[in-house]
């Protein structure tokens, strides 16, 4: 009686907060200029790159897209990119305390690392060539303050992106370079012994050239998990204690000199394990995973003549990674390294009336695919394979504008590769504006993912190899109507339908363990979304997404039938905001039973100024400190850990200066 007491109290206050929060500001002295406090207008004119390869408006694009910007990260007080994804509709994320996973739709599958979602950084492919990994978490080689927006991009993007663009496609691009010459630092410091620090210097080096450093570092030695009745503990109790640590630092470097853009990125992650995964000794504090990523790339964007855009690239990445387990006091050491290269040349032609025409051809090299894993003392050699491959793809869209109110958009990519057959994947979007300030678009699109290096060819106890696997291709409907109801309202219905055929799945079969084909996968989905701009600068958006993903089986795990999203940001006092961010997730199917929905609010006050150049932020996650699980992989359920505690009620205060 007690806990639901203090629930129904919790949540009236929950309610008290946001009806305050949504009363519309008229507070005098509201900064402007800001991207928040743009008309509805002008934000859904912003140019987006990741639905078709170059710049296009954003109520023009042949997507269901969504934008965060870098303002919306700072109101809510983001640390991560997850976090980012965490607050867009029909996304919902999962934790093992060691990485964090995406679910799109409902399907978020064990062991897949994220990989049927591509990864761009500033239009560069940064899923990595072993584990195919979307890194969302603090392995992201961006920093989060130099993120300068993010767009995700609903359904199948294999029509000019290729592989992993099979439910979304996330682009982080990053801030451009300053004009002036500045230095911006930052510090953090939080719950669970949060420490942090970021520094930011840019300088003009000519007229149009142009120079940005950044380096990021941080710590943290985690939250202490109860598990109650789980004897396979340190404790035989249950709890796992000062076993979560993380540390990490992220730098980056930027010329860019007129249409030249040279960038390189580096980040590590070192992340204890703290619960059995594999079924290692739990609460070893030797348990911990390294990564370790990061790219160098030449671009080049500039015209050619007066209806030719140009953009050309040249790139190297690579991507590290250790995981050392203890079983019954043996290290066992998990390597793979990462190395490929590669380019891209597309042009848009608009030199025909009513037509813009995008060509372009890329490849990549995958230079070493290897896996190793092996006892480290005595040394007992279990794994050590090698593999190259190669990609080349070709690819055309046509944005087709038959009048104001009506364009259609078709686009087709072949890819050939070295050990596939090769995919030919199209996409056809009809828009149409029947009134000037309502959009209708129906998609059609197929896009497919290659298995990764890791399900086809890891190999060790408990795991099988598959050479023999097949890449997965969805077919994909959207139908999505918007009306701005005025320059500051803004509704949207998006409705869609999936289908995978050669779903990967991992096996369950305990004498067939190992990464299979099966058959086909569905997911039907519909969001219903708000944006409102108040008088004053104050910004409401909210969604509610209905939702299910199953197969011949029936309903997937980790997948909640639907998702509740509330953001509300109002200005205080000389600059100051108040943001808060109400998130709802549905109950979900375990391997053994259920995780049971819940409700999460974040609040986040940012931009007090103490003197001119020096600002206050301070956020509180899971206000209330409510008790969540999210439902576990096999692995950990097998011996017991059926769903794994959330996060508790998080502080972290951050001081910023500009120079």
């Amino acid at each position: 009686m007690a806990n639901e007491y203090l629930g129904r109290v919790r949540r009236a206050g929950l309610l008290i907060l946001l009806l305050i929060s949504s009363i519309p500001a008229r507070a005098s002295g509201v900064s402007t200029g800001q991207l928040a406090d743009l008309e509805l207008e002008q934000l859904l004119g912003l140019e987006v790159y990741a639905a078709s390869r170059f710049p296009q408006p954003l109520a023009e694009a042949p997507s269901a897209i969504t934008v965060i910007t870098g303002e919306d990260i700072r109101q809510y007080g983001y640390r991560t990119l997850a976090d980012v994804l965490r607050s867009i509709p029909g996304l919902h994320l999962s934790s093992d305390h060691v990485y964090e996973y995406l679910g799109v739709r409902g399907i978020r599958r064990a062991g897949d690392y994220n990989a049927p979602v591509l990864l761009l950084i500033d239009g560069r492919r940064q899923n990595d060539n072993v584990y195919e990994a979307a890194a969302i978490g603090r392995e992201l080689p961006v920093p989060i303050e130099l993120i300068d927006r993010v767009e995700f991009v609903r359904g199948p993007g294999s029509s000019v992106f290729g592989s992993n663009a099979l439910f979304g496609t996330i682009n982080v691009v990053t801030r451009a370079p300053a004009a002036q010459a500045g230095l911006r630092l930052l510090t953090e410091v939080g719950s669970a012994g949060l420490r942090r620090g970021y520094l930011q210097y840019d300088r003009p080096l000519a007229a149009e050239t142009r120079l940005q450093l950044s380096a990021a570092y941080g710590q943290s030695k985690g939250e202490d998990l109860l598990l109650p009745g789980l004897a396979a503990s340190p404790d035989g109790q249950g709890n796992f204690r000062d076993i979560d640590g993380e540390l990490f630092q992220q730098y980056s470097a930027r010329l860019a000199s007129g249409p030249w853009m040279l960038q390189a990125m580096h980040g590590e992650r070192l992340k204890q394990s703290p619960l059995p995964i594999y079924g290692a000794d739990p609460g070893d504090p030797g348990n911990r995973y390294r990564d370790r990523q990061g790219f160098l790339g030449l671009n080049y964007e500039g015209g050619l003549g007066r209806d030719w855009l140009l953009r050309a690239q040249m790139f190297g990445g690579y991507y590290g990674f250790r995981g050392d387990l203890v079983y019954e006091g043996v290290l066992n050491r998990d390597r793979a390294e990462g190395r490929w290269w590669g380019g891209e040349l597309n042009a848009v032609y608009g030199g025909i009336s009513g037509h813009r025409l995008l060509i372009g051809v890329d490849l990549q090299r995958d230079q070493r695919q290897q896996q190793t894993n092996y006892d480290v003392d005595p040394y007992l050699l279990y794994q050590d394979t090698r593999q190259r491959g190669l990609r080349v793809g070709v690819y055309v869209q046509d944005d087709w504008r038959f009048s104001q109110r009506l364009s259609l958009d078709l686009g087709l990519r072949h890819d050939s590769y070295s050990d596939f057959d090769a995919v030919t994947t199209p996409r056809a979007a009809l828009i149409l504006k029947p009134w000037s300030r309502q959009t209708v678009k129906l998609i059609y699109g197929r896009a497919y993912r290659v298995p990764s290096s890791f399900e086809r060819y890891y190999e060790v106890e408990g795991y099988e190899a598959n050479p023999d696997l097949v890449p997965e291709v969805a077919s994909n409907w959207d139908l999505i109507w918007e009306n701005r109801v005025s320059d500051s309202l803004r509704v949207q219905a998006a409705a869609q339908y999936l289908r995978v055929h050669d779903f990967i799945v991992q096996s369950s079969d305990p004498a067939s363990p190992q990464f299979t084909n099966r058959e086909r996968a569905e997911a039907q989905g519909l969001d219903l979304m708000l944006d409102k701009h108040w008088f004053g600068g104050a910004r409401s958006r909210a969604s509610l997404s209905l939702q299910r993903a199953h197969d011949e089986t029936g309903d997937f795990e980790d997948a909640p039938r639907w998702l509740a999203k509330l953001h509300n940001s109002l200005p205080l006092v000389a600059g100051s905001r108040l943001g808060l961010e109400l998130l709802g997730t549905g109950e979900r199917r375990t391997a053994l039973g259920t995780s049971a929905g819940y409700w999460l609010l974040n609040l986040t006050i940012s931009g007090v100024s103490l003197r001119p150049g020096l600002s206050l932020s301070a956020s509180v996650d899971n206000l209330f400190d409510d008790r969540y699980t999210d439902p576990s992989s096999p692995d950990l359920a097998a011996v017991g850990i059926d769903a794994v505690p959330g996060g508790g009620r998080q502080f972290r205060l951050r001081l910023e200066a500009e120079f």
